[in-house]
């Protein structure tokens, strides 16, 4: 992943919450039919986060909050109604890939990062579910500088703030699918957020070591 992917959110997520959910309906159906979030958001204005309005919503908004703000609640929910068909394995391959593509992406990994999007939404017991945690964290952890960064504008409900740990539980979670045992995911969540970032990069360098695989991952 490119050091210079510009911090951009889409402006399908921007706006009220009354809007946001037939918008990005509407972006997942389109990403299904292309196979790719970047021809999916090919005409859509593109905002640098930190110059978007209100607060991330990662969970189901507030009845209480009326203002604009970045929501990506139903992103979740979306993608998987739009990649499910007959065919389980179809399904399965759909929303998979288009996990693995919106990886490549600020603005999804920062949505996976609060709404658990990624092998927490689709088959876990399937062979390559580690491989999509793992690339779920190895992605989320690439962005961690920014996300540190913008974690005071995090929530869960519009309303509620999402303190350190809990705006980055659902990342940990990740790591019992790449084989780190309870314990010692539950004792990230008392580190600080450099401390975390470098034992997750650690998930991920043991991983790769039982695979055969090389792990770059630094924290600038």
């Amino acid at each position: 992943m490119s050091q210079i992917d510009p911090l951009l959110i889409p402006a399908t997520f921007i706006g009220r919450y009354r809007n946001a959910s037939p918008r990005i309906k509407a972006l997942c159906r389109r990403a299904v039919k292309a196979g790719s979030w970047s021809k999916a958001l090919s005409r859509t204005e593109m905002t640098p986060a930190e110059q978007t309005p209100g607060v991330f919503i990662f969970q189901r908004t507030s009845p209480f909050v009326s203002e604009d703000n970045v929501i990506f609640d139903h992103l979740r929910f979306h993608l998987l109604e739009c990649t499910v068909d007959r065919d389980p394995d179809h399904s399965y391959a759909r929303h998979r890939d288009l996990i693995y593509d919106g990886l490549k992406h600020f603005w999804f990994c920062l949505a996976a990062l609060g709404t658990g999007i990624g092998v927490a939404m689709i088959d876990q017991m399937r062979p390559d579910a580690p491989e999509v945690a793992r690339e779920t964290i190895a992605a989320c952890l690439h962005w961690w500088p920014t996300f540190c960064r913008l974690s005071p504008r995090m929530t869960a409900h519009g309303d509620e703030p999402l303190e350190w740990p809990h705006w980055a539980t659902t990342l940990m979670g990740n790591g019992l699918l790449v084989g780190v045992p309870t314990d010692r995911v539950m004792a990230a969540r008392s580190l600080t957020p450099r401390a975390a970032f470098e034992e997750m990069q650690r998930w991920i360098q043991e991983y790769d070591l039982r695979l055969n695989k090389r792990c770059d991952i630094g924290l600038d």
